[in-house]
């Protein structure tokens, strides 16, 4: 099973320089390297003074103590909001890379300044704010999308951001020299703004899919196991993708049923990939499959280019299943989807794809009840706006 990594997402994938100010002005002439690609720091960093910074952060509680002239580094584009996310474990990353970060070096502190809303950065009340540190990597480029900086917010850290929330973030130099900010035209705009709803494939209206609408108490049945990555695959011979479902979470299961396959952004993170394939397949239960005896699959679904729902090859999905008339769903544990663990790759296998068992002509007995039955919830098929 491979252990959880931590993927880098990175602030913008194209900085700029700051505006320049009459103290920057004042500085004399700027020195030009040969090569346009890089920038020494008078061409990047650009003298503000303390007066004309502005924040909601008290920087002296923070032990940063700004310089009479501080170095400015300005974002050009607005927040990268499809790079930088919320990630289903809670944890949410920054890499800072690109032309303001050449030659930063030393220690910095990031501040998650807690927002209104979307469309309003305006800091809520009473203040809400968050800080990570880190320390400059000079080993790494900033020009080949190498991140020089790098902040983590999470639990571990004790500095976990609040989930369904937007924030807007400010970077300072630890020693009060210098700032990383979003342009002033990009503040005006309300586009420093990052969300922290997690987006992921709990998150997806099954009804948009051909299930039906239910605000009565949904079952959900949870898969005992991580994602069986072995069995479930995509066969390199003719492209086809099958999910076969069985062992003691199927014990029971009737009726028709639509299989939801989301792709997202990697194997190791089950976040939604923005504009990622949404796609379906059906399948009706078997109850002459007896789940519980190997290679007998109560539910078995097909997704190929016969059936027009064929996956993205060298992709990552994930995958929940609703009955049709929307009274059971079947999920990953709350731990997998955390972990990412419920992923699979479309990377084409060269070994044969499973077969979908043909219908026994007696019925098996019925199986006895366990303890391992479904569990009822109070959540409704159509998420939560």
């Amino acid at each position: 099973m491979k252990t959880k990594k931590k993927l880098w997402f990175f602030i913008s994938s194209t900085l700029s320089l700051a505006t320049a100010t009459s103290v920057a002005a004042a500085c004399g002439n700027q020195q030009t390297n040969t090569n346009k690609n890089v920038k020494t720091n008078d061409e990047v960093v650009k003298l503000v003074s303390k007066a004309q910074v502005t924040t909601k952060v008290d920087l002296a509680a923070n032990g940063i103590n700004l310089k009479n002239s501080v170095g400015t580094r300005t974002f050009l584009y607005p927040a990268a909001t499809a790079e930088n996310y919320m990630h289903s474990d809670g944890s949410f990353t920054f890499g800072l890379h690109e032309k303001p970060l050449t030659n930063a070096t030393g220690e910095w502190t990031a501040f998650a300044i807690k927002v209104k809303e979307q469309n309003d950065n305006t800091p809520v009340e009473p203040l809400s704010i968050k800080k990570a540190t880190a320390t400059a990597d000079t080993t790494k480029d900033p020009l080949k999308h190498e991140p020089r900086l790098f902040f983590t917010f999470d639990a571990t850290h004790n500095n976990a951001l609040d989930v369904d929330s937007f924030y807007t973030f400010e970077f300072y130099k630890n020693d009060g020299s210098e700032r990383i900010v979003y342009s002033n035209e990009n503040i005006q705009n309300k586009k420093n703004i990052f969300s922290t709803k997690i987006l992921n494939d709990q998150t997806i209206d099954p009804t948009k899919y051909g299930v039906q609408a239910n605000t009565a108490a949904v079952q959900k049945i949870e898969f005992l196991h991580p994602a069986a990555r072995d069995e479930n695959y995509l066969a390199k011979s003719d492209g086809s993708f099958t999910f076969g479902l069985h062992a003691q979470p199927l014990v029971g299961v009737t009726g028709e049923w639509v299989a939801i396959a989301t792709e997202v952004r990697g194997l190791d993170d089950n976040t939604l990939k923005p504009n990622g394939q949404i796609v379906k397949a059906e399948a009706t239960a078997d109850e002459t499959q007896d789940p519980t005896k190997s290679g007998e699959y109560r539910l078995f679904f097909t997704f190929d280019a016969t059936n027009k729902n064929a996956l993205n090859k060298d992709s990552f999905y994930t995958f929940t299943f609703f009955k049709k008339d929307g009274s059971q769903k079947i999920v990953y544990s709350e731990a997998n989807i955390k972990g990412s663990k419920n992923t699979f790759s479309t990377k084409p296998i060269d070994k044969a794809q499973k077969v979908k068992p043909t219908p026994k002509t007696v019925q098996p007995t019925n199986t006895p009840k366990t303890t391992n039955q479904p569990t009822t919830t109070t959540q409704p098929s159509t998420p939560a706006a």
